[in-house]
């Protein structure tokens, strides 16, 4: 019978931290309605790098698109991949909330499949098509959630 109520304490204790760490993240409502993201200053500094990777990587596109250049939207495409969320620690990831992951997953693959289409010789009209739904992923985050700073150290 003890080693029921311990192993049930365990796993309401693991149920509890899968929650912590892969649903909820570390966040808090703010009075503009989007929930902020409390993030330790580095880990800060590297999601807003990526995001403007992202910003960088689009431009690319877009001008590759202007050009048709399949070749310059492949390239722009693939650094912002799939491959790109290597570059985001686990610590960082558990302090992010489920939607937020699951839109960065999403935005990404959204890349792999821009990088595939350019290869694949896909016309520009498609390619433009996925790159607006990849960025109505982007609005509907940036609407949804913000990184403000960290309090300053004490």
């Amino acid at each position: 019978m003890k080693s029921k109520l311990v192993i049930a304490g365990l796993l309401v204790i693991i149920a509890g931290l899968l929650y912590k760490f892969v649903i909820a993240g570390d966040t808090h409502p703010t009075p503009n309605v989007r929930i902020a993201i409390e993030l330790p200053a580095a880990a800060r500094a590297q999601l807003l790098s990526e995001m403007r990777d992202y910003e960088l990587g689009v431009q690319q596109i877009v001008q590759g698109l202007v050009k048709d250049d399949k070749q310059q939207i492949e390239g722009a495409a693939i650094p912002v991949g799939s491959k790109a969320l290597k570059r985001i620690p686990l610590t960082t990831m558990a302090k992010l909330p489920y939607e937020y992951k699951q839109a960065e997953i999403g935005m990404h693959r959204d890349f792999d499949r821009i990088a595939i289409m350019a290869h694949q010789g896909k016309d520009a009209k498609t390619i433009q098509l996925k790159l607006a739904d990849s960025m109505n992923r982007c609005i509907s985050c940036h609407a949804s959630y913000e990184l403000p700073p960290p309090p300053p150290a004490k």
